[in-house]
């Protein structure tokens, strides 16, 4: 055998360098390419070893690719390089395989099964990670998922007393839930807090039996939840598989349209894959391996000790070790680089600093991309949630957007196949939705004592409210060094607590009052460990819509200052993505006296009201082709009525889209939905 090159002699190992893998004698010396080993080693462990995990690969791996072409479509020729690198690896991979195409029956039937499998799983991996909640039950391969969409008041009826009730409702969809308002002694609205599911169109029937209202009647309009060209997952008859349909026109279809219809494999499937393995271990000693032609094991897995077999006992990892252990002594002492690969021409396309292990490629410093990618990659295969991309969704903002009260109740309807979260509590200003998304240089806290305890908590005093009672957010804290010190901060009944995440051998003296940042979102209690970290929803695309509680007579109404704290918000968004959607008056801002709901004086709801066109103008000139005017798109769909106050006239939102004057009732919701849905396609979001 020869010896293996030192740098010191011929440069680092690299992937066209080969070494001796085996010998049967001295006229039958096989070599093989270092970079064919790698490639070869990881196609053959991947889904001989754990067929699951191949398939969690592809996952990662298409997910990668995906984020890398949302996130840089015009990647430089630094990056062409790398591809070109791996197209490399890929042919050599494709030779290994060509080496041991006439596997046994029983290896060929193993690789076909896996093969499949990861095949299937790359192809689905963009419905995959955007797919919101379980599939659907098999049922609904044949009928599109239906559920109550809308709901129409055709008498408000008369004597009832004012309030907000359950619906009252018989057959439809299952699990259908709603409420409905009386107000003036008649049903003014209803809101859909559940659409149900059922296969069929059936609506239910509907009636108010709280509130001792008399002659109301409403009907209700049963349709798809999946809207047209959209598509939906759907478990196979024996749970192996998750089949990808969608609505085509308004009938189920095999998704893609016009396509083969895509197919996850689930674990029972992954098993079936799995299961052969037994049979090869019990006959032969290895957990897997390929056979040549002439019967030989041309690469085996021994079950003793799980470690990969060339031909006639040739140790593989062993040997590769040995490679390495050369290669990184001599790198490190030598060149300032722990590992390369080098072309012909003496190139370096990529390396590892040995000054602080950082990954180069070409001059990029390339180590925060790599370890995003390596994220991505632990996070399918454990199981866990892959980290959201850009496409993803995080809507910011006060009771307008929250859930419950605003338009996170018809968002992942809107957008199906991204993830949705909101950092939106109801009664929040702008300054304080700033404070809870985690804007920097705003929030202080005055703390008793002015030291955070070692045990227990101490009560504190922010400059800005910006946790309802109950809820509790991480915050860090600024000792009187200056240091960033993690603490869990709650609100009971508007009295602020303070404790160190963990707690210290002595006190912790802060500077009196304390800089602080929020840097989760909210939680429910005193324990905020599990909340979000909001650095995980800066990447996303961001729904901005803030304002409504700055702009009333009795708010101190800054316009600019307002405007200032939605951009210091936007600026957080390191993806670049995001829309404002402007404030919204409603039929509360106008005086009874004009037609509205209002005890207010006519002179104050017009500061109101004046204040809200004001805002809106002030977002469109600091915003320019990101924001969204939701009066103009309530007034193009009939949702909006002309009153004059005090002598002027305004348009105003109408109670046709509203439920108490302020929030939108679902037909508005659907309408701010479908707003965003149509900013996210002018941006190319």
């Amino acid at each position: 055998m020869t010896t293996i090159n030192k740098l010191s002699d011929a440069g680092p190992l690299s992937s066209s360098d080969s070494i001796p893998i085996w010998s049967s004698g001295s006229s039958d010396t096989r070599r093989v390419t270092m970079g064919a080993v790698e490639e070869w080693l990881y196609t053959a462990v991947k889904p001989l070893f754990t067929p699951s995990l191949d398939q969690a690969s592809a996952f990662a791996n298409a997910s990668a690719t995906s984020a890398a072409s949302s996130e840089n479509s015009a990647a430089n020729s630094e990056t062409s390089a790398l591809d070109a690198s791996a197209s490399a690896a890929s042919a050599a991979e494709s030779a290994a395989s060509s080496e041991n195409s006439a596997a046994n029956s029983e290896t060929s039937a193993l690789d076909a099964s896996a093969s499949a499998a990861s095949a299937a799983a790359s192809a689905s991996l963009a419905a995959v990670v955007n797919s919101a909640g379980d599939p659907y039950a098999n049922a609904y391969a044949s009928a599109l998922p239906k559920g109550v969409l809308s709901t129409t008041i055709t008498a408000g009826g008369s004597g009832g007393t004012t309030g907000t009730y359950a619906l009252g409702i018989s057959g439809g969809p299952t699990g259908f839930a709603g409420t409905y308002t009386i107000s003036g002694g008649a049903v003014t609205a209803i809101t859909i807090t559940n659409p149900g599911l059922s296969t069929a169109s059936t609506a239910p029937t509907l009636s108010f039996p709280s509130g001792s209202v008399t002659g109301a009647t409403a009907t209700a309009t049963v349709g798809s939840l999946v809207l047209d060209q959209k598509t939906y997952w759907v478990a196979s008859a024996d749970s192996s598989q998750v089949l990808l349909y969608g609505n085509n026109g308004g009938s189920v279809a095999t998704a893609p349209f016009g396509g083969t219809q895509l197919v996850m494999y689930g674990k029972a499937g992954v098993d079936a894959v799995a299961e052969k393995l037994v049979t090869i271990s019990d006959r032969s000693g290895y957990l897997g391996g390929w056979q040549t032609p002439s019967g030989l094991l041309g690469l085996g897995f021994r079950n003793s000790d799980l470690r990969p077999i060339f031909g006639n006992g040739g140790d593989v990892v062993t040997r590769i070790e040995a490679a390495e252990a050369v290669f990184e002594t001599v790198a490190t002492g030598r060149s300032g680089i722990l590992g390369a690969f080098k072309l012909t021409n003496g190139q370096l396309p990529w390396y590892v600093s040995a000054i602080d292990g950082t990954f180069w490629q070409e001059g990029r410093r390339l180590t925060s991309e790599v370890d995003a990618l390596a994220s991505r990659v632990t996070s399918v295969e454990n199981g866990t949630t892959v980290p959201a991309g850009t496409t993803d969704i995080v809507a910011i903002g006060d009771s307008m957007t929250a859930l419950g009260s605003g338009i996170m109740d018809v968002l992942p309807t809107k957008f199906p196949t991204r993830a949705v979260a909101a950092s939106a509590e109801g009664g929040e200003n702008t300054p304080g939705i700033a404070v809870s998304f985690g804007v920097p240089g705003i929030l202080t806290l005055a703390i008793t004592g002015n030291a955070l305890p070692t045990t227990g908590t101490v009560t504190c005093t922010p400059n800005i409210t910006f946790l309802n009672s109950g809820q509790c957010a991480r915050v860090e804290v600024s000792d009187e060094t200056g240091t960033a010190v993690a603490c869990w901060v709650s609100n009971s009944g508007g009295t602020y607590s303070i404790r160190p995440a963990s707690y210290p051998a002595s006190a912790v003296k802060v500077q009196n009052p304390a800089r602080a940042r929020v840097v989760s979102l909210q939680a429910t209690g005193t324990d905020p460990s599990a909340a979000v970290a909001l650095s995980t929803l800066y990447g996303r695309t961001a729904i901005i819509r803030c304002g409504r509680n700055d702009i009333g007579w009795s708010r101190s109404y800054n316009g600019a200052q307002t405007v200032t704290y939605i951009q210091q918000i936007a600026a957080l968004m390191t993806s670049g993505r995001y829309i404002i959607l402007g404030p919204t008056n409603g039929t509360s801002d106008v005086p009874t006296a004009a037609g509205g709901s209002s005890a207010d004086s006519a002179a104050n709801c017009q500061i109101t009201l004046d204040n809200c066109i004001d805002l809106n103008s002030r977002l469109a000139a600091a915003f320019p082709g990101r924001y969204w005017s939701v009066i103009a798109n309530m007034r193009a769909n009939s949702g909006t009525s002309s009153f004059t106050v005090n002598g002027s006239a305004y348009t105003v939102v109408n109670d046709t889209v509203l439920g108490d004057g302020i929030h939108e009732n679902s037909t508005g919701k659907g309408l701010t939905g479908d707003l965003c849905v149509a900013a996210f396609a002018a941006k190319g979001y």
